[in-house]
């Protein structure tokens, strides 16, 4: 029996952040985002947004070629909603993803 593949799509706002994101191979991201969102949302998801004052709380994100994506899952319709994505490289990423705070304390 094979499983039915879930439709992934990209929101207007998503799209318009990918296309400004730079140093990112937009084929590669595109293919592989769509690859494995198509295939199973739930277990390659690194985790499920939670972070203050965050209007994505609630939905699954993951870090695919550098970009982290943020997506919700409509299992009923087998479908996949890209909502926003952004480049892992930066500090605003790695603050609210990882939790990695800006080192305010430099040695002079």
């Amino acid at each position: 029996m094979v499983d039915e593949k879930y439709k992934v799509a990209w929101k207007r706002r998503a799209t318009i952040k990918f296309a400004s994101l730079y140093h990112v191979d937009h084929r590669r991201a595109l293919r592989n985002t769509h690859l494995l969102l198509s295939i199973d949302p739930y277990r390659c998801a690194n985790g499920v947004a939670n972070f203050p004052n965050y209007p994505f709380n609630g939905y699954l994100w993951i870090m695919i070629n550098n970009i982290i994506i943020v997506y919700r899952v409509r299992p009923k319709e087998k479908f996949v909603s890209i909502e926003t994505c952004y480049s892992a490289l930066t500090g605003e990423a790695a603050e609210i993803f990882f939790g990695i705070l800006p080192n305010d304390d430099i040695d002079e």
